[in-house]
């Protein structure tokens, strides 16, 4: 049903041929499909889930002609923009260990600020 109202979205939309305006209905389309993904599934991050939802963006990708994982990157990031407790997949949580880790107060180590000769002229 979701991917019906988009698709009517997308062929009632004049000029939809032209790249700004394709422009816009992505970026009109993915909350639909974020928040599509969040209701229907319990847990959106399951294996059945994300099959699921990348059926229906490779669907709705052709209507667009733009390329599936362009239109998937957009609602990662809706999602993520939408749930910030979600962003703790294997990148962030390599920044946040070096974070954890990091030297609490603000004085630099031998290490990080090299010595230089200065030399001055008469």
């Amino acid at each position: 049903q979701i991917i019906g109202e988009i698709r009517q979205r997308i062929t009632a939309t004049r000029d939809r041929a032209l790249p700004p305006v394709r422009a816009s209905l992505i970026l009109d389309i993915v909350p639909s499909l974020g928040d599509a993904t969040e209701m229907l599934f319990h847990d959106p991050d399951t294996h059945e889930a994300r099959r699921i939802m990348a059926r229906a963006m490779d669907r709705v990708a052709g209507f667009l002609d733009v390329p599936v994982i362009q239109l998937a990157l957009e609602v990662e990031r809706y999602r993520r923009e939408q749930k910030p407790s979600r962003n703790k997949g294997p990148v962030n949580a390599v920044a946040n260990s070096t974070a954890d880790s990091s030297n609490s107060d603000a004085t630099p180590t031998p290490t990080q600020v090299p010595e230089t000769d200065t030399v001055k002229t008469p």
